[in-house]
């Protein structure tokens, strides 16, 4: 008989000057990772004009290609580190190929070449999307019984500033210098300072004893690591196996919503646009806004929601949020007013905060945590299909209805039907809950007392 998913909030031996150290940098190595991945967002309306010319569809690939390697490839990333730990000469590749793409990409910019731009996107997802991921592990390496949610918290409030500065850096850069390839090779810099703040986070967890920098020494903790000598796709396999349903049922609900966020948040700096009649630099300072209060909103989940439980029943509320926002958007077009996207982006920020907290809550309550490093990068890929396929989608919709509200109408419908069908999925995991492991609807406290239960239905 199988028995439900352990505890799953490692003991935390760090000396505090050290923990919060660690957590200081990983916090602006987090902020600044997500700063690169959504760069381009901020300078959509330079793109699309002369010298790039792209298309919406072609900004919506450029965009969205340092997502497509890391459908799969998070994984493996994930079993590697179940297996040897956190290597230094993987952290060292990762870092590399960010500085390389982002390089690459700076040079496309000044030739005008958007095939020379799309691989040094691609180049730069593979690096920053999987430094993302050993984030995720960091933070689950630093979390205790006592401060999990709290850590948790900080690291997601480091993604909302990311976003702030992925939406104001580029029309800042681009107000002060009136050029677009100056914008991408200050991003050169914003990924070097990425590279610092994450290898002193690293070397004083080294310093703390908590990390093997080799990446082929024996991993002694039976609670983190994969079984001894098996082979990465003998693990997976396993992994497959011993996994509940229901856990590739809440992949399918991240695949289906970032397909949704990402289609819209690589518009959204030109929809606010064109719907409040503003500059890119105006509409930037929306964004600053919505990033002030999801930040806001995600400490209020992190602190409170994520401590009381009932996981399943934030993510159908943040549903219910999203899909009011899709028709706030329509209706902020209608009104045409220069604040009229103030009240969409509100409930959309409530919407996202919640959502972010169930993901992130919820993997490692359903998941054992000898599988932490997988798991955590089948979420991974499945964020990365729905940031692949979302703006590439939204970017096809809106080239071929560009006489109806200027494009936008009916991809905001297309968000809207993803947003419904994440609201029937959230409710299909409700039920599938209810009659397997009992965890994501009770009270945090409730699931705490019956992870070591055996499971009558696994």
């Amino acid at each position: 008989m199988k028995t439900r998913p352990r505890l799953t909030v490692e003991t935390s031996p760090i000396p505090l000057t050290f923990k919060w150290k660690i957590i200081f940098f990983q916090f602006f190595a987090s902020a600044l990772n997500v700063t690169i991945q959504g760069y381009p967002q901020g300078l959509q309306t330079n793109l699309l004009a002369p010298p790039y010319n792209f298309t919406n569809f072609q900004y919506g690939i450029f965009y969205g290609i340092p997502s497509f390697p890391n459908i799969i490839l998070p994984i493996f990333v994930g079993m590697y580190i179940d297996k040897h730990g956190f290597s230094l000469y993987m952290v060292i590749c990762l870092e590399a190929l960010v500085i390389l793409g982002i390089s690459i990409v700076a040079l496309g910019s000044c030739y005008v070449s958007y095939s020379i731009m799309v691989i040094g996107q691609f180049l730069m997802g593979i690096g920053s999307e999987n430094i993302q991921l050993l984030i995720k592990r960091f933070v689950l390496k630093l979390s205790s019984k006592e401060d999990s949610l709290k850590i948790w918290g900080i690291n997601l409030v480091s993604l909302r500033v990311g976003t702030l500065l992925s939406s104001t850096m580029g029309p800042l850069i681009y107000s002060w210098t009136e050029n677009v390839s100056d914008c991408f090779y200050f991003e050169i810099f914003i990924a070097i300072a990425v590279c610092i703040c994450f290898n002193l986070s690293y070397l004083f967890s080294f310093r703390a004893g908590i990390l093997d920098p080799l990446p082929n020494k024996e991993n002694n903790d039976d609670e983190t690591s994969l079984v001894e000598n098996e082979s990465m796709i003998d693990g997976l396999k396993r992994f497959f196996k011993q996994t509940d349903r229901i856990f590739w049922l809440v992949i399918l609900l991240i695949s289906t919503n970032f397909i949704m966020i990402y289609g819209l948040f690589s518009e959204v700096n030109n929809l606010i646009m064109k719907a409040s009649n503003i500059s890119s630099l105006e509409a930037s300072y929306f964004l600053v806004f919505y990033s002030i209060l999801a930040g806001f909103f995600q400490v209020l989940d992190g602190f409170v929601f994520a401590r009381l439980g009932y996981y399943i029943y934030t993510m159908i509320i943040g549903c219910f949020f999203q899909i009011i926002s899709s028709f706030l958007f329509i209706g902020s077009f209608l009104m045409n007013n220069e604040y009229s996207a103030f009240l969409p982006l509100g409930f959309f920020a409530f919407g996202y905060s919640l959502s972010s907290t169930f993901v992130f809550s919820s993997i490692a309550f359903i998941v054992d945590r000898k599988f932490y490093g997988v798991a955590y990068g089948v979420v991974q890929c499945a964020m990365d299909f729905g940031a692949t396929f979302g703006s590439t989608i939204f970017g096809f919709i809106k080239d071929i209805s560009l006489s109806v509200m200027e494009g936008y109408f009916w991809p905001l419908i297309e968000t809207a039907t993803f947003q419904t069908l994440n609201l029937i999925l959230a409710l299909s995991i409700l039920i599938l809950d209810a009659f397997t492991l009992k965890v994501l609807s009770k009270k945090r406290q409730v699931i705490l007392e019956i992870q070591s239960t055996p499971s009558p239905h696994a």
